[in-house]
C-alpha cells in the first residue's frame, strides 16, 4: 500500500509542489496513514501502510529500502539534504542503529516512536512532535491543522 501511495505521488495524482514545505509533507503522510480520517493512526493502519517498505522483497527492511521510500515521499522538499538526514535519523531511531529490521518490527518500532504517550493511537500532535524530533529545523514551519 505504501508503494501504491508513492506511485500516486510520483504520477502526480497527489498535488506536489515544486518545492514542498515540511507542513505539506507531514500533513500528506498523516492523511495517508490515517485512511479512515478519524485523526488518529492505529498500529493496524500503520502496518497496512508499511507493507511495501521492503522494496526488494528480501524480508528485511534495509537503509536502502527505507531511503528509497523516504526520498519518494519527500520529493521536492525545499531543503533536500536536511530532509534526507531526517530520514536517516528516523531509520536510526526505528532500528536503534542496526542496518536492517524485519518488516513487522519496522512497523512496531515506528509506531512506538510515533505513539509518544503510549495510548495505542498516534494523534496529529504526536505525529508532528515526531516529525520535529527528526527534523527540528522544520518546527517553525509546521503546525498541526485543527
Amino acid at each position: 500500500m505504501l508503494c501504491t501511495f508513492i506511485a500516486i505521488v510520483l504520477c502526480g495524482l497527489v498535488p506536489v509542489r515544486t518545492q514542498v514545505t515540511h507542513g505539506h509533507i507531514w500533513e500528506t503522510l498523516f492523511t495517508y496513514l490515517d485512511p479512515n480520517g478519524d485523526g488518529q493512526i492505529t498500529l493496524n493502519e500503520l502496518t497496512t501502510a508499511s507493507e511495501g517498505v521492503d522494496t526488494d522483497g528480501d524480508r528485511v527492511v534495509t537503509k536502502s529500502d527505507f531511503r528509497s521510500i523516504w526520498d519518494a515521499l519527500t520529493a521536492g522538499a525545499h531543503d533536500a539534504s536536511a530532509t534526507r538526514q531526517a530520514g536517516e535519523l528516523l531509520f536510526s531511531y526505528i532500528t536503534h542503529g542496526a542496518d536492517t529490521v524485519s518488516p513487522s518490527a519496522f512497523s512496531q518500532k515506528l509506531f512506538s516512536f510515533l505513539d509518544s504517550n503510549g495510548d495505542g493511537l498516534v494523534s496529529k500532535q504526536e505525529f508532528l512532535q515526531a516529525w520535529v524530533k527528526i527534523h527540528p529545523q522544520s518546527g517553525s514551519r509546521t503546525s498541526p491543522a485543527p
